[in-house]
């Protein structure tokens, strides 16, 4: 498990991999004075809140290469660039443990309303949802960029729609096993973790041992298990028992999203749960959480019914209504849950204040087949038909809402004070994490929580209502999140971290998005870097998309972990797409990164530029250098501002074995200078042949 993993010495010592990097390059030429160094970026006078929870500090913070250089009084300092931050809170890049972007990163790349949170990462596949070919979603990334980082998570319900279609059955023994291959292949590309929703199809569909066994697999890799729970309501400690066995059984991390009660009736039962996760904790576990800000839910309305009736989609479920006895069942069963999760416990629920209030808590969030819905409440939508509000009526209307295809978003969440919102986020484990998207602005009728659950917190639970602290919020933003991610260069703002860094105005930053008018931006926010390059700068859109994907960091026990966690390291130096294949001299794969991708167009052939093999194929063709020894470097093309290069290198390793290395890289940015290049190069094979001598 991650918490076993043994550092190396760059994550022991921050800023150790930055220092041998610059050492290297710097060689042959003189050394120049801390004062003589002219850096990228300089930020003066800001409240640094770090990330830690230690108290904020007024200081100055200077940017080179892309990472944190030096912090302290800058007086002597150069920099290209000098932005005064006095009176504003310099903070690491919020980090979204819960978002479900990966639906719309290719269309909504800037990710604005994110960026206008200031938020720097987004960790996406979300719920059981998520893409299934891990390297096609990375490299997608990598090409087009976007304006915030992403990490992926695995979703099991996308893996067994995969594996065994949209089905009500247990997977066969093939099916389990292509389910559980599937799941390692995208933890060894990069991927975080697995993550389910046990609460809607196709996760209700499976069973404990289901999810114990596909949870496993990435156990190796240092992952860990983010799970919507199978009850968020009365039967919500039944379900958080499960989400805990199933962490135990597959020697996994468990982190529990967005812990809420979403039942009015079950108000309150955060107590327990919180006392449940203390305990465990107490015990060993590692149990991690996270929440929104919000009063209130969003997902299909079609988690109002029994989940196998909405299987095969809106269709599929009006065919099994035209059954008059499937039909009054299923209003039956919707009447159950209005009556258990829309009214409080032991609330009067045939008193008429009461039933309109209970119905509406449900709004509708988006109706494409009738868009004059959205926003509406289903007391509304029966008050414009003048029909006679009753829990009966509230529940027909659900069913011909699911059969409509309508979102919704559910107001069944105590946000009072010290209730369960306040309860849970004043718990050192949570997380703040939005549950959001990436809407088109203007379109649908989303959750607010998608503009404004970071601002949300720092103005409503820190400024207004001492929830939190300032350090103590922005920890839950930043260097909490960092270490569920396992992470040792991003997440707090120390010398040789990634300079992925928000400013803002303590006195001004707010949320504006409401559940009446969703599509309004956070304001407040003036800047938000990305490895020091600007995504937001004065309040503005820069256009920029320097965000990427971000790899898992494997766990001490993964296969070959420290040699993955050493050259994904070293790679990662040059800000690029990459692939890796290592080949000893009997054939076998020492090493293999994206093998499978194929990164430059092949030889045109009647004006049609062929595939180019992938690294896999090139190594069983046998492809060589020119010279045995050493590095050779092959440029396949070059862009604007960009170069494409594929490096082959023939060595022997110290015990005479030997050794072809077949790398690739595309998008390499001009500003990476030859001389670093090289040093990448060199040091990837001999990483390589060092590990190939090992006994």
């Amino acid at each position: 498990m991650r918490s076993n993993f043994r550092p190396t010495l760059a994550q022991c010592r921050p800023g150790f991999a930055l220092t041998i990097c610059t050492t290297l390059l710097t060689l042959n030429r003189p050394a120049l004075g801390a004062d003589e160094i002219t850096h990228d970026l300089l930020i003066r006078g800001a409240n640094v809140i770090d990330g830690t929870g230690a108290p904020g500090v007024v200081t100055d913070v200077a940017i080179s290469d892309g990472r944190i250089s030096r912090m302290g009084a800058s007086a002597g300092w150069r920099a290209r660039r000098i932005v005064d931050a006095t009176g504003l809170v310099l903070a690491p890049g919020f980090i979204d443990l819960h978002s479900h972007a990966d639906r719309d990163i290719r269309s909504q790349r800037d990710a604005e309303n994110c960026v206008r949170q200031g938020v720097t990462t987004l960790v996406v596949g979300n719920c059981g949802g998520s893409p299934t070919d891990a390297t096609a979603f990375f490299r997608d990334l990598h090409e087009g960029g976007a304006g915030v980082n992403i990490v992926l998570l695995i979703g099991h319900g996308s893996v067994r729609v995969a594996e065994m279609g949209d089905r009500n059955v247990p997977p066969t023994a093939g099916q389990l096993t292509a389910m559980r291959h599937r799941v390692a292949r995208m933890m060894e590309a990069g991927a975080v973790g697995l993550s389910t929703s046990l609460r809607y199809r196709p996760g209700a569909y499976a069973e404990m041992p289901e999810v114990v066994a596909v949870t496993r697999e990435i156990a190796p890799y240092g992952g860990f298990y983010a799970t919507h729970m199978r009850d968020e309501g009365v039967k919500i400690e039944e379900a958080l028992e499960e989400a805990l066995h199933i962490g135990r059984e597959a020697r996994v991390p468990v982190h529990i999203s967005h812990h809420k009660i979403s039942s009015a009736s079950g108000w309150g039962l955060t107590q327990r749960t919180l006392a449940t996760i203390d305990r465990v904790r107490a015990a060993g576990s590692d149990v991690t959480l996270d929440q929104y800000p919000y009063g209130a839910g969003s997902s299909s309305i079609g988690l109002m019914v029994p989940q196998p009736l909405i299987a095969g989609g809106t269709t599929a479920f009006k065919q099994r209504m035209a059954d008059p006895k499937v039909l009054r069942d299923t209003v039956e069963s919707v009447e159950v849950e209005i009556l258990e999760k829309m009214f409080e416990k032991e609330q009067n629920t045939r008193d008429p204040k009461n039933v309109r209030v209970a119905l509406a808590r449900i709004q509708i969030a988006r109706l494409a087949a009738d868009t004059r819905l959205e926003g509406m409440n289903l007391a509304g939508i029966l008050d414009q038909r003048k029909t006679l509000l009753s829990v009966r009526a509230g529940a027909e209307l659900v069913v011909e809402l699911v059969g409509r295809g309508a979102n919704a978003i559910y107001h069944t969440i105590d946000d009072r004070p010290d209730g369960d919102v306040d309860r849970v986020m004043r718990h050192p484990q949570t997380c703040i994490a939005s549950d959001g998207v990436l809407p088109a602005f203007g379109e649908g009728h989303p959750h607010p929580r998608s503009y404004g659950t970071y601002p949300r917190v720092l103005a409503r639970y820190v400024r207004e209502r001492r929830v939190l602290s300032w350090e103590e919020a922005i920890c839950k933003m930043t260097g909490l999140p960092a270490r569920r991610l396992g992470w040792s260069d991003r997440g707090l703002i120390q010398p040789g971290r990634r300079a992925d860094l928000v400013l803002f105005d303590p006195g001004q930053i707010n949320d504006t998005a409401t559940f009446a008018r969703p599509h309004a931006h956070a304001v407040g926010v003036s800047h938000v870097w990305i490895r020091g390059e600007a995504v937001l700068d004065g309040g503005k859109m820069t256009g920029n998309r320097p965000g990427r994907p971000i790899y898992s960091v494997p766990s001490a026990n993964s296969p070959g972990a420290q040699l993955r966690h050493d050259v994904l390291e070293l790679l990662n130096r040059l800000d690029v797409r990459f692939g890796v294949l290592a080949i000893a001299g009997d054939g076998r794969e020492v090493f293999a990164f994206n093998a499978d991708d194929r990164f430059f167009p092949g030889p045109a052939s009647d004006g049609v530029a062929a595939k180019s093999p992938t690294l896999r194929e090139a190594g069983l063709r046998g492809i060589a250098p020119a010279r045995r020894d050493g590095v050779v470097t092959r440029t396949h093309g070059q862009g604007a501002g960009q170069v494409d290069l594929a490096v082959f290198s023939q060595t022997q390793a110290r015990n005479g074995s030997a050794l072809r290395v077949i790398a690739a890289y595309a998008g390499l940015r001009e500003d990476k200078s030859e001389s670093a290049q090289t040093v990448v190069q060199e040091e990837l094979v001999k990483l390589l042949s060092d590990h190939l001598a090992q006994p």
